[in-house]
């Protein structure tokens, strides 16, 4: 009987480690799948120019000193619900979903984290990279997504 309950765990890291893994990264329901990239950028109110690279934003507040913040915009700079975005370490992938003010924060430890947009909303697409890397101190980044 003890062996069936140690058999339980170990496939349950294995499913989780196989889904980060995935490479097509499709979201569950199948109709959604991520095919454009988004745009990405740093918050930064003196270039509207796109960067694939985000810079640390240097008007972010005390609170946002401590945690990477991702914020989902649609074209209209208009919060992005639903957007689900992993946040990557070489060991492990943290899924996380915007709110209703467009935003993923996650409070963690300064690292390069990989940063994959996972799904996004029906009726939304991406517009440039879906994946990028975070610079090891933390931020704010603007993703933007335009309407289908």
């Amino acid at each position: 009987m003890n062996k069936k309950l140690l058999i339980l765990p170990i496939l349950l890291i294995i499913i989780f480690a196989v889904s980060c893994n995935k490479e097509n990264n499709e979201n569950t329901d199948g109709k959604n799948t991520v095919n454009a990239t988004p745009d990405i950028k740093q918050e930064d109110s003196s270039d509207d120019n796109i960067s694939a690279a985000p810079t640390q934003d240097e008007s972010i507040t005390d609170k946002e000193n401590e945690e990477y913040v991702f914020i989902c915009l649609d074209q209209n700079n208009a919060p992005v619900k639903g957007v689900k975005i992993q946040i990557c370490t070489e060991e492990v992938c943290m899924m996380q979903e915007s709110d209703e003010n467009g935003e993923v924060r996650y409070v963690g430890d300064l690292y390069q984290y990989d940063i994959h947009i996972y799904s996004v909303p029906k009726g939304y697409e991406l517009v440039s990279e879906k994946d990028f890397k975070t610079e090891a101190k933390y931020g704010t980044f603007k993703i933007v997504f335009t309407e289908k």
